[in-house]
């Protein structure tokens, strides 16, 4: 049996097309196209730069939470010194204001460069 329908073309023009059999296909024998896992890789990628940011803040203040330079009165020197940073390796508050400030960002981006490089070797 054959039926008539009408559709309309690229250039928007009305013309018959002619069905003559129909074909049923199962959806769930069909194979998941490959294309599935391409809308995921975005995420992916947002996660690990999110994971790459939250790690880089946390080593970035770090250096301000294992810092003390008033500690609590009563405390015995071993366990100040093995609290605080400061106390243990001996630099005062000009040497720390240097570590956190412009000390930690060069480090930070002289690891980056080589890191960059070596990663575009790759």
């Amino acid at each position: 049996r054959s039926a008539r329908v009408k559709a309309v073309d690229d250039e928007q023009r009305a013309s018959e097309i002619e069905v003559r059999e129909v074909v049923t296909v199962d959806v769930t024998e069909v194979a998941p196209a490959e294309d599935d896992a391409a809308p995921q890789l975005p995420w992916i990628a947002l996660l690990a730069l999110l994971g790459v940011f939250v790690s880089n803040q946390w080593s970035r203040a770090l250096v301000y939470y294992v810092n003390n330079f008033d500690p609590p009165a009563g405390m015995d020197p071993a366990e100040a010194a093995r609290r605080f940073a400061n106390i243990d390796l001996g630099y005062g508050e000009q040497q720390y204001a240097l570590l956190a400030s412009f000390g930690f960002t060069a480090v930070f981006a002289a690891a980056s460069l080589v890191a960059g490089r070596l990663a575009d070797k790759q």
